[in-house]
């Protein structure tokens, strides 16, 4: 199914239908601000396995999580030191993963070794909305894409993934990967440089 939604300015009535399909244990494509991402309900098993599957993943790879704000975040994580809030302050909502320990929310099927879990506050008014909607956390993974590929084409998604329950369109949108900043530690270390800019530290 294909659902074209304003990411500026995303209509309420089909923002219920996404959170809608993600309560059902829908496996979408959601338009975030570093393009494409494959997303699921993060308490649905079924649904995780099948996110797993269409990124031929292993499951020992760490994922992230979408949510609304700070706040909502603390409740996934086992706290945040206040050198790495007051970085997240600095950089939220924006092209940024924040690598932090997980709280007791994260299902265990989800956690690495390292019991961590990605942090994700796009700057992006339909992910932001949809997460106050969904109001739980939200797996996301982004969509593959060549190295030499320079957008996300939502019908290119739809046609290549043919599993996938639902495509919300919001156009083509630049493929640029988001800047990953371990937060577990003393200090923050740079695992990626990405979109989001450095400037935060």
């Amino acid at each position: 199914m294909h659902l074209a939604i304003d990411r500026d300015e995303p209509e309420s009535w089909l923002l219920y239908r996404v959170a809608d399909a993600l309560k059902d244990g829908k496996v979408i494509a959601l338009p975030t601000d570093t393009g494409y991402g494959f997303a699921c309900d993060i308490l649905n098993r079924q649904a995780t396995e099948k996110l797993y599957r269409l990124k031929g993943m292993d499951k020992q790879k760490l994922l992230s999580i979408l949510v609304p704000d700070i706040q909502t975040a603390a409740h996934y994580t086992a706290g945040i030191p206040n050198t790495a809030f007051r970085i997240m302050r600095r950089a939220l909502p924006g092209p940024y993963t924040f690598i932090l320990r997980a709280s007791k929310e994260i299902p265990r099927t989800l956690l690495t070794k390292q019991r961590t879990i990605g942090i994700r506050i796009p700057d992006s008014p339909l992910i932001i909305a949809l997460g106050e909607q969904f109001e739980r956390a939200i797996l996301i993974s982004s969509v593959p894409g060549d190295d030499d590929q320079a957008s996300h084409d939502p019908h290119s998604i739809e046609l290549e993934y043919r599993d996938l329950d639902l495509v919300v369109d919001s156009g083509i949108l630049p493929l640029q990967p988001s800047t990953i900043l371990d937060l577990t530690g003393s200090e923050p270390v740079v695992l990626r440089e990405g979109a989001g800019s450095l400037d935060v530290l």
